[in-house]
């Protein structure tokens, strides 16, 4: 049985019509992964197979206050796919998802497109790269420049499970692009 739960903006919304946008919506998580849990176990217990996924979708609302979910990230055993595109994390933010992701080996995806983000937060996100279990990372859309690509490059190079990168419209110039070349070479060897 493959189990989908999909936590997206809804959640946010609810919170914000009752002015705890953070509150309401981390509460409205944790509910949902006691579920997922309740419902493994009792599969487990009657001899059933079960593959959850959780996904956190926030995409576009940067009103939403992505921050309280991030602290949930590192225990939610079920998650797997991140989106948090336009919630305008900036440096601060995309460094504590980055921690988190790194804590949690059931995430695969991660989309920060769209969020202010600089070269300044590319140790972070390149040490995420490297030390989780990611496949798929979109930093499309922000300002991480060629210095910034080639910090991420070398998280690039190390990881062993990344294998789709979207890095459009980040200021990329040669330097960017060959250190990124480089990286995909390395990484494949």
């Amino acid at each position: 049985i493959d189990q989908t739960d999909s936590l997206d903006s809804q959640a946010a919304q609810i919170g914000a019509a009752r002015n705890e946008p953070g509150l309401d919506a981390r509460s409205m998580l944790l509910s949902q992964l006691d579920s997922l849990r309740a419902l493994s176990a009792e599969l487990l217990h009657h001899g059933g197979c079960i593959s959850p996924r959780v996904e956190i979708q926030l995409k576009g609302h940067s009103s939403c206050q992505p921050f309280a979910f991030l602290d949930l990230v590192g225990a939610c055993t079920v998650l797997s796919h991140i989106d948090l595109g336009s919630c305008n994390l900036r440096d601060s933010g995309a460094a504590c998802l980055a921690t988190a992701v790194i804590n949690n080996r059931t995430v695969r995806a991660v989309d920060v497109s769209c969020n202010n983000l600089t070269g300044a937060c590319c140790v972070e996100l390149s040490r995420c790269i490297d030390s989780s279990s990611i496949t798929s990372f979109d930093i499309s859309t922000n300002q991480l420049g060629d210095i910034g690509v080639q910090v991420l490059a070398n998280g690039i190079a190390r990881s062993r499970t990344l294998d789709t990168l979207s890095l459009s419209r980040n200021g990329v110039g040669r330097a960017g692009a060959f250190a990124i070349a480089g990286a995909i070479v390395t990484s494949q060897s």
